[in-house]
């Protein structure tokens, strides 16, 4: 998805749903909203022991653009934002967002801060 023409946010507000359950998303509200800035999209494929990975942050299937702009909505539509891999005895945590950057809503702070109580 490296072709802009197909995929483009350029720091838009993007719909997610949250799985709160999980404790990288403690706090977090079930319908939450995203800063994406051209990042990379997550998504779980079968062909890499999908039974280790989890979903805990993804975009709304539909109506996804919040704010800005959205070029390929089908393309991110019930994709990634945060997964969880286990790997071994320990956990790897993606992020398709910067959840540390400053104009990202304040909200989603948490997303990085419940990994440090661990």
């Amino acid at each position: 998805m490296s072709n802009t023409k197909d995929f483009n946010t350029h720091g838009s507000t993007l719909n997610a749903v949250v799985d709160n359950k999980e404790q990288a998303a403690y706090g977090m509200p079930e319908n939450s909203l995203i800063v994406h800035w051209n990042g990379p999209v997550l998504s779980v494929n079968d062909r890499f022991n999908a039974h280790n990975c989890k979903v805990i942050v993804k975009y709304t299937g539909e109506n996804v653009l919040e704010s800005g702009l959205l070029t390929g909505e089908k393309l991110i539509a019930n994709q990634g934002v945060l997964i969880k891999v286990n790997k071994g005895k320990g956990e790897v945590y993606l992020y398709g967002f910067s959840p540390q950057w400053r104009a990202q809503t304040s909200g989603t702070f948490k997303l990085l801060y419940n990994m440090m109580y661990k």
